[in-house]
């Protein structure tokens, strides 16, 4: 198995477990998590970004590849087993049943697609508490950069200073705001 496919793979299961578990939104696995992330221990968050980081690098950048396959595999295996053993909230069981509905016969580009179902680990793999410490030099530095979201948060700040901006150079120029600030 290739490191993009492992990596897509694994994070495409983690983020159907944290909406089916846990009811998460968001566009990715990043945002799934911050969405849900107060409800996961920190070692399994921790993990499950290094996983989140590691799919976004093999997909994006070029020749890149995982430098260790059997720790980035046994650290999703232990995020998968976390998040099958917990029981579904009640917000989840909507939010799954939502995302069904829409993932049932969606086509993105001309592909199906289709939901991968985690498996359990695999007896005698390692069961530590945070990720494993083969992340590439190049990844762990990186930090990724907050993207403007088109939700719509912040554009009204955004008008209400340009408005008021706009009102106080109308005021200066036509004089009232001189007899304002005088008294």
């Amino acid at each position: 198995m290739s490191s993009i496919e492992m990596a897509v793979r694994n994070a495409r299961a983690i983020e159907t477990l944290l909406v089916e578990r846990l009811g998460a939104n968001g566009k990715g696995l990043h945002e799934k998590l911050n969405s849900v992330e107060r409800q996961l221990p920190p070692h399994i968050v921790k993990t499950a970004r290094w996983i989140a980081t590691l799919r976004n690098s093999a997909v994006h950048q070029h020749d890149f590849e995982i430098s260790n396959p059997d720790d980035f595999m046994n650290a999703a295996a232990r995020v998968l087993a976390h998040l099958e053993s917990m029981p579904k909230t009640a917000g989840a069981a909507a939010a799954a049943q939502a995302a069904e509905s829409s993932r049932s016969g969606s086509m993105s580009g001309g592909l199906r697609l289709e939901t991968v179902r985690a498996s359990r680990p695999q007896p005698g793999a390692h069961q530590g508490g945070s990720a494993p410490a083969a992340v590439p030099a190049r990844t762990a530095r990186r930090r990724r950069q907050p993207e403007a979201r088109s939700s719509g948060q912040g554009w009204w700040l955004a008008f209400v200073l340009v408005a008021g901006g706009l009102l106080v150079a109308a005021l200066f120029k036509s004089g009232a705001l001189r007899s304002i600030v005088s008294g």
